[in-house]
């Protein structure tokens, strides 16, 4: 139970922290959790020879490397990395592996010890018992940490918690194994880390290496994601999880985001915000002497309390601030708007992506008449598009294009699309001077529009003119856009990804048969199945940040379980087959109801309720396949334990690389669920046709 909730709740932090130090992304989130489970599984493959290390030495480990690796991680991000440089794929691969290899191949070569200890002292095979105690320890670590711990502590304050837990769990086994020098170290890292948590804000210190050359003002984790507030000379930054939101004051890019949209409607009266309000966004919407109401709407209600104290721009009356999600909002709201401003960074995350869909616009389009305007932005590519750059907005310009008579790209800081169903309107300086607002940049004597005119029938041509269209469960402009991050760097991730896949196989292939072939496809299909989950209900929300550790400590409460399971009649190898059969069956019904778009919420209950029902299902599976395995399965009870918990561990890592960067960009989440459904059939299958070659094992 200690291992399951040292190990469920140090992912979390460990997965908070990755995503913010890097840049915040899916992609991210799939490595890190692939090279979590690799290091993990090879930990106990190679952990079967560790037979007689102390437990007193595991817990004590356990509970320091977590907080040496989150200090390095912080710490060489800029001493290693140069400030404001993009750290290649390469490199980001080979430090996070590093970084999460002391923790992960510990807990890894720990399962198969406390396998064999406790199938000894009981003289039998206790291993699905071993594996459901695991299950329940990071169930418990998930509740706690999800509804406790996120709320009121900092990262290096729950892994110091952690880690004071592990050192008294480690002074009493080194107590019963005669461990003098683990005694004295497990009492002085307790006293330590019991000292630091009262005396030393080891937070405050470490973040402010992620940002060297600026002063500090605010931190928070929230359930939406880890906000940061920093001051460089005066200009104030807001990042999420990494990401740079938005600086204030940036004079250039307030009074165009605002005003080459606004200007253009004739009399703009209700105008909707979609994120960057506080930046100083509605003080040039104000500009506009027909404004009647500004509802501005921000998913996480610490930006907006933020903005209040940082950048007071909200106190008008006719501001409406709404901590909502935007499309849940806009399919519940009556209103008719104007205008709207969508102020969000580029679809370089699916949250984000679904702010660039055909879902989403059509969405939009029952809240606009025919004379509203509509305006988003994307990095500008100055004079020259890329490849990948092309491919990448002519994405989300077709998609525009579906939904609007009229779209057009206003070349600038960045790259404004504005869409409409009524002509738009040419040059904006002759209507920027009838109107009577003044502003400091988008004037006469700073606009060139003749050349922004060129410039934009320029992108316009040049752009690819997609025929498949982005939308939320076909994330294709965020693949598009993980394409054109990419072509930043000279090494290319996706041999490096396929390394880091091959290489485990490779491992594996020798000791492969049915039994092992059948956990590999489950815990494949169980990762597969569990980043599907997050990301549908991340296209219906637009959050997964609370949710990522509620469906994980869902999951493992299924496995903890589905691991007690043991047949009392008829071949085990045929209820093996049928578990099979039934993560197939799941998998398909994810598909059919994916692609019928039946989990679209009416409400708020029944889609939590999908999610949850269907991962704690799927998890019920595969934990009873773990237990009829570890009974079918050849060998000592040591080795039978290190294999099937690696096998598990490495098809689970390499189930969430494939999805999260291959099988989801390019099929889209329906036809991922049918890819999982065959795989599934076809493992069952084998397992029917070889079962003559399999008996139960005793301990």
């Amino acid at each position: 139970m200690a291992l399951g909730a040292a190990a469920i709740v140090t992912q979390f932090v460990f997965l908070r922290e990755f995503l913010s130090v890097f840049y915040g992304n899916e992609l991210i989130l799939g490595t890190i959790l692939a090279l979590w489970m690799i290091i993990t599984g090879l930990g106990s493959m190679i952990g079967k020879r560790i037979e007689h290390i102390s437990l007193g030495v595991i817990f004590f480990s356990l509970g320091i490397t977590p907080l040496i690796s989150i200090f390095f991680l912080r710490f060489i991000r800029h001493l290693i990395f140069d400030p404001g440089v993009m750290v290649n794929f390469g490199t980001f691969l080979a430090s996070s592996a590093i970084l999460l290899f002391p923790f992960c191949f510990i807990a890894g070569f720990t399962f198969p010890r406390l396998s064999q200890l406790s199938s000894g002292r009981r003289g039998e095979n206790t291993i699905p018992r071993v594996y459901s105690w695991e299950a329940l320890g990071s169930v418990i670590g998930g509740i706690v940490f999800s509804s406790i711990l996120i709320n009121h502590l900092s990262s290096f304050q729950i892994l110091s918690l952690m880690a004071i837990t592990n050192f008294l769990i480690a002074f009493a086994f080194s107590i019963r194994e005669k461990r003098l020098a683990i005694i004295f170290l497990s009492l002085l890292c307790f006293v330590t880390g019991a000292l630091s948590l009262i005396y030393c804000d080891l937070e405050a210190i470490t973040r402010q290496y992620l940002f060297p050359r600026e002063k500090l003002l605010f931190f928070k984790d929230t359930p939406y994601g880890q906000v940061t507030v920093t001051d460089r000379q005066g200009q104030i930054n807001f990042y999420e999880n990494g990401i740079l939101l938005f600086s204030s004051p940036d004079y250039v890019y307030l009074e165009e985001s605002v005003h080459y949209a606004m200007v253009r409607h004739r009399q703009p009266r209700r105008i909707l915000v979609i994120s960057g309000g506080f930046t100083g966004l509605t003080e040039e919407i104000m500009k506009y002497k027909s404004v009647r109401q500004v509802d501005y709407i921000e998913l996480n209600p610490a930006l907006t309390e933020l903005g209040k104290v940082f950048t007071p721009k909200l106190e008008d009356p006719r501001i409406h601030v709404i901590n909502k999600d935007a499309r849940i909002f806009i399919k519940d709201s009556h209103q008719t708007y104007d205008v709207v401003l969508i102020n969000l960074p580029d679809p370089q995350t699916a949250q984000i992506n679904r702010f660039y869909t055909d879902e989403f616009f059509q969405e939009l389009k029952s809240s606009l008449d025919r004379h509203s305007i509509v305006s988003l932005s994307l990095s500008s590519s100055a004079d020259y598009l890329s490849k990948e750059a092309r491919a990448f907005k002519g994405n989300i310009i077709s998609t525009l294009k579906k939904n609007f008579t009229h779209v057009k790209v206003i070349p600038a800081s960045k790259d404004f699309l504005l869409a409409s169903d009524s002509p738009i309107e040419e040059k904006i300086i002759p209507l920027l001077e009838q109107k009577g607002i003044v502003n400091t940049y988008v004037n006469r004597h700073y606009i060139d529009e003749d050349l922004i005119m060129r410039r934009s029938q320029q992108i316009m041509t040049s752009v690819d003119k997609e025929v498949r269209i982005n939308s939320d469960f076909y994330p294709l402009a965020y693949w598009r856009s993980l394409a054109l991050w990419f072509s930043a760097f000279e090494w290319k991730p996706w041999w490096l990804l396929s390394i880091v896949i091959l290489i485990p196989l490779f491992i594996l292939f020798k000791s492969f048969n049915t039994i092992s072939y059948g956990i590999f496809t489950a815990g494949l299909s169980a990762s597969s199945l569990e980043v599907m989950i997050l990301l549908s209900f991340q296209a219906i929300y637009g959050y997964v940040y609370q949710m990522l550790s509620i469906i994980i400590t869902v999951f493992m409460a299924g496995l903890s379980v589905g691991a007690l399971y043991r047949p009392n009649f008829g071949k085990w190898i045929n209820h093996f087959a049928c578990v099979q059969y039934g993560v197939a069956l799941l998998s398909f019904l994810f598909f059919l109801l994916l692609m019928t778009k039946s989990i679209i919420p009416r409400s708020d209950i029944y889609p939590h309720l999908f999610f949850v029902s269907i991962t704690f299902l799927v998890a019920l599976l595969i934990g009873a396949q773990f237990s009829l395995a570890s009974f079918l399965s050849p060998g000592h009870i040591v080795n039978r334990a290190a294999q099937l918990y690696g096998v598990d561990l490495i098809g689970a890592a390499i189930g969430a690389m494939l999805t999260s960067t291959l099988l989801v960009p390019v099929l889209g989440l329906p036809r991922t669920g049918l890819v999982i459904s065959l795989l599934n059939i076809a493992s069952g299958t084998l397992a029917l046709w070889n079962k003559r070659n399999y008996t139960i094992q005793g301990g």
